[in-house]
């Protein structure tokens, strides 16, 4: 992303959710030396046209809000898909240039 190889995006809000982050309902269980999240985001901005995207997801509820982890996924990822466009006030395409 540094580079402007890659347009990145952050993934928090959820549906059911809101954008609290200790309200996170998306899961992430570790089996084997992979992760696998379960959950839908909502209202991510550059969701249609990011490479990498930063995804929360819960993998110790024990620990409440304190139990939720970061994750980057990279387009293409199996599961890994943008949902339909949502026209919100305020939110445009960014376009990278050299």
């Amino acid at each position: 992303m540094a580079s402007g190889k890659a347009i990145g995006a952050w993934s928090l809000t959820e549906p059911e959710a809101g954008s609290d982050a200790g309200g996170t309902r998306t899961t992430a269980v570790r089996d084997g030396n992979h992760w696998v999240l379960n959950g839908a985001k909502t209202f991510t901005t550059n969701g249609q046209y990011c490479g990498l995207l930063r995804g929360d997801g819960g993998d110790d509820k024990s620990k409440g809000s304190h139990g939720i982890s970061a994750f980057i996924l990279e387009e293409g990822m199996k599961g890994f898909r943008p949902g339909k466009k949502e026209n919100k006030l305020g939110c445009a395409r960014a376009t990278l240039r050299k």
